[in-house]
């Protein structure tokens, strides 16, 4: 994000690049969405009622697939 003077709440990355930060990969799902591409992921509130967060993808078989985050 990028303040008033321009820099402000950027992380410098790899080789003192600029960037929006580190990414941590918390989980993996092989075969998400069986051989085909995964296209878009957005993390949201469950939206069944439960509590917590979710993530939510869609791919090029034409699925949209919510997935639970557990510890």
């Amino acid at each position: 994000a990028k303040g008033a003077e321009g820099d402000e709440g950027e992380e410098k990355g790899e080789e003192g690049k600029k960037g929006p930060g580190k990414w941590q990969i918390l989980a993996t799902a092989e075969m998400g969405h069986g051989p085909y591409e995964i296209n878009h992921v957005t993390w949201c509130q469950r939206f069944d009622g439960g509590e917590g967060e979710m993530v939510v993808t869609s791919g090029d078989d034409g699925a949209v697939r919510a997935w639970e985050l557990t510890e």
